[in-house]
């Protein structure tokens, strides 16, 4: 018998309605979610959790996307952790992001949510 693998996902957005709308998408696909308005709170979260995959969007207060990135690079356990930076990054933050083979970057922030479950997909599967 197959064991089934169960996959968290960790989204972070400051837009309530956003992280609303795909946490529900992400839990109707059947994955797991767990929500928070900041990177700092992303952190302490995935240190526990240890997400499959981090859905964060670019413009994260009180830091953007790549903050949040190196710091999940600086936990041993999360090196290998997925991260999809939704949005566009600044010019400079862009060569740091690409360098990091567990990294990518979704321009498309507004995506609706069957994108994003596909987007989730396609990074889970590969």
């Amino acid at each position: 018998m197959a064991r089934r693998v169960f996959h968290l996902v960790l989204l972070v957005s400051a837009d309530a309605e956003k992280l609303r709308r795909r946490h529900s998408a992400i839990r109707t696909a059947g994955y797991y979610a767990l929500s928070t308005d900041t990177a700092d709170h992303a952190l302490m979260l995935a240190c526990k959790a240890r997400p499959s995959v981090v859905l964060a969007d670019e413009n994260l207060p009180p830091k953007r996307a790549l903050a949040l990135l190196q710091a999940l690079r600086g936990v041993e356990l999360l090196q290998d952790v997925h991260v999809i930076i939704l949005g566009m990054p600044a010019p400079e933050d862009h060569a740091h992001i690409a360098r990091d083979p567990h990294a990518r970057v979704h321009t498309n922030a507004d995506e609706d949510d069957a994108g994003l479950v596909n987007l989730l997909r396609d990074v889970l599967a590969a």
